[in-house]
């Protein structure tokens, strides 16, 4: 029974997810299943790795530029 407390956790999570993209009336944001097939289209095409190679290119950037002036200024400040 502990070992599936995770897998229910997630389960109850992807539901509401679901209940939630459904509910709302702009369909701003998708459902699970639209995700998921987003995902395969952008794999099919080639596309994902290139995709996600890029968003880590910039989150990395925005890291490194961040460390690079907030230890200056907190060392300045401290």
């Amino acid at each position: 029974m502990k070992r599936l407390l995770p897998f229910s956790a997630t389960a109850a999570l992807l539901i509401v997810w679901f209940l939630a993209a459904h509910r709302q009336v702009s369909g701003l944001f998708p459902d699970p299943l639209q995700v998921l097939n987003g995902l395969l289209e952008l794999l099919r095409r080639g596309l994902l790795a290139k995709y996600v190679v890029a968003s880590l290119f910039r989150v990395t950037w925005g890291y490194s530029l961040a460390v690079v002036t907030a230890i200056p200024l907190g060392l300045l400040l401290g």
